[in-house]
């Protein structure tokens, strides 16, 4: 799901409750690092292509972005707060947030266990891969947000509203370039699972956790 789409359905999920403005950045909170990151290198600039790679991909930002999407920071956050508090909203919403990456990401799913365990579920739809639904997640997200602006209207609605049909019309434009990036998630893909075994866990330590290559192409051999 898009930031602003976690923001706007965490706003209308906790209108009238107790710190809806920390529900909110709880929300939001997960995916900041990437934000910040991205527009740090995208002020030096970085070629839009390499962005995400380096967003994503490089130490220590990659394992920066590996811990706020896994549930240990929010549990205890959670567990720890009083019923009511601030921070009690701020871990909910954030929890939330990672509830709906865990439904919304197919290749680039995020190890919820992180670091105790490398295991992630392939959600069958992806908020932005074609090949997963993206187009009818898409039509449906900026559906239900536009339906919202009807009823309760707010500035973050409508910039919601407005990155949802740019999220969207780059579906139908450029495919699995969400916003124009450049992404890369069979590569991050792989570096995650490749820390599943032992051989895997030697190598990342060894290599660091740079983008994956695909193995070389093997030349046909001669027919006998």
């Amino acid at each position: 799901m898009l930031t602003t789409s976690h923001a706007r359905w965490t706003q209308l999920v906790s209108s009238g409750r107790r710190h809806p403005n920390w529900s909110v950045l709880g929300g939001v909170l997960p995916d900041a690092a990437a934000w910040l990151v991205a527009g740090a290198q995208t002020v030096r600039g970085t070629p839009p292509e390499e962005v995400m790679e380096r967003t994503y991909h490089r130490s220590p930002f990659r394992e920066i972005h590996m811990a706020v999407h896994a549930v240990w920071i929010p549990v205890l956050l959670a567990l720890t707060a009083r019923p009511g508090s601030r921070r009690r909203a701020l871990a909910g919403a954030w929890l939330g947030h990672l509830a709906i990456d865990f439904l919304t990401h197919h290749d680039d799913a995020w190890p919820p266990a992180w670091p105790l365990s490398p295991w992630r579920w392939r959600a069958p739809i992806s908020h932005w891969q074609q090949e997963h639904h993206a187009r009818l997640y898409g039509t449906a997200d900026l559906a239900g947000l536009a339906l919202t602006m009807r009823r309760r209207p707010t500035p973050l609605g409508l910039v919601a509203v407005g990155l949802g049909v740019v999220s969207l019309a780059k579906q139908f434009t450029a495919p699995s370039r969400p916003l124009g990036l450049a992404a890369d998630p069979s590569g991050r893909g792989r570096d995650l699972d490749r820390r599943g075994d032992r051989a895997g866990r030697l190598a990342w330590c060894q290599t660091g956790p740079g983008p994956s290559q695909p193995p070389p192409r093997q030349s046909a051999s001669p027919s006998p």
